[in-house]
């Protein structure tokens, strides 16, 4: 037996065990005696219950107060402690919505039916959304029907479940991007810009991916998101209006300069780690810093492929975008290192050597250290996450043709 066939076997087995802590994690979460799981406090932490909340304002006709005086955090901090009477809530009192109007508007036409209905739709489009961009990446990467590393890492990879029980947005993010992916593939890097405009909803992604795509040569999908873009901000203006626009870009620049609620600590890019270390750096000083690092690491990866026809990397410069934003943007949450999964499936069907599969073992254990399960400050994880994307950069390149399995 090879070495790199004795090494996937383990990572399977490594993997099987991962998801027996998985299951026995769910039951904990979900057979929780004398609670339903819906009443649990811990679902009603995080994106779903503050989209559930959000909604109720807009249908109580007062979607200006989610962007101020905190009073969405105020009305999620009783939701929770009806969760569990007795026990503190997190504190989230001061926190006001950050994601546009149209969110808002979107999840008022599902909270009239009550919050257990609410998370039940959210949790089907996700589980959609996670199959969907799975399969999407067999035709992109050609992982095998057959091969159970691929399986079982993709089912117990931690950011896709732990995130699936907070009710947060990643698998929609992820298969954005593989839906532009596909559209790269066929060469219509236009129409995949457009695509890329759709996460106006999570607009830092948005932003991000188009510029790093535009410095790497890929204009035309910048060009696309720009367009797309243009179209997002005239309907969230006609929904919502030019105040409640104005409420939520003020509220963007909050986040900035400290006014809204964050905890850098959690937050597992260079930025946090730089507000961990440094908390008495001003908001704006760390975000410089962050930004050099950014550049550094852009201009590197832009050189790395120097001399390779554009067109030839479209698709691979997408991975590599969306892995590289999990440390590079201002702030990423443990949940949105699903978007290193590509350039990870990638690096396992490229049959590599032994470095490259250690690189995407130790992916998947620092995912589950990045979720905080030991209360370690997940800001730390940043130099982690830089060091295994170089290592699976050195043996993941993307295959041109598509692979059947």
């Amino acid at each position: 037996m090879s070495l790199c066939e004795r090494g996937r076997r383990w990572l399977a087995g490594l993997g099987l065990a991962v998801l027996l802590v998985q299951a026995g994690s769910l039951w904990m979460l979900w057979g929780e005696p004398g609670e339903a799981y819906w009443s649990s406090r811990d679902v009603r932490f995080g994106d779903l219950a503050k989209h559930y909340g959000a909604g109720l304002f807009w249908r109580d006709g007062r979607p200006e107060d989610l962007y101020h005086g905190g009073r969405l955090g105020q009305w999620l901090d009783e939701f929770q402690r009806a969760g569990k009477p007795g026990e503190a809530a997190p504190g989230t009192a001061g926190f006001n919505f950050v994601y546009a109007p149209t969110v808002a508007w979107v999840a008022g036409s599902l909270a009239g039916g009550g919050y257990a209905r609410f998370g039940a739709v959210w949790l089907g489009v996700s589980l959609a959304a996670w199959g969907a961009a799975l399969l999407g990446l067999r035709c992109l990467v050609g992982w095998r029907w057959t091969d159970p590393v691929v399986w079982l890492w993709a089912i117990t990879f931690p950011a896709a479940y732990y995130g699936l029980i907070l009710g947060q947005n990643h698998t929609v993010t992820l298969v954005v991007v593989v839906g532009a992916g596909l559209l790269l593939k066929q060469g219509r890097d236009m129409a995949a810009g457009l695509v890329l405009a759709s996460l106006f909803y999570k607009p830092q992604w948005g932003v991000f991916l188009a510029v790093m795509m535009g410095l790497w040569g890929h204009w035309r999908v910048a060009a696309g998101w720009a367009a797309g873009t243009v179209v997002w901000v005239c309907l969230s203006f006609a929904v919502a209006g030019t105040t409640l626009m104005s409420d939520w870009m003020g509220v963007l620049v909050g986040m900035e300069t400290g006014q809204q609620n964050q905890v850098e600590t959690l937050n597992q890019t260079w930025r946090g780690l730089i507000g961990t270390v440094a908390p008495g750096l001003p908001g704006r000083v760390a975000t410089v810093a962050a930004g050099v690092i950014w550049a550094v690491g852009a201009g590197w990866l832009g050189w790395r492929h120097r001399g390779v026809p554009t067109a030839q990397r479209r698709v691979e410069d997408l991975w590599i975008a969306s892995a590289y934003g999990v440390f590079a943007m201002p702030y990423v949450m443990h949940y949105d290192a699903l978007m290193f999964v590509p350039l990870w499936l990638t690096a396992i069907c490229a049959r590599g050597s032994r470095p490259a599969l250690w690189a995407v073992a130790g992916t998947v254990v620092a995912g589950w250290i990045s979720i905080n399960l030991w209360n370690m400050p997940v800001a730390f994880m940043a130099p982690i996450w830089t060091l295994l994307f170089a290592a699976l950069l050195s043996n993941g390149q993307q295959p041109e043709s598509v692979h059947d399995g």
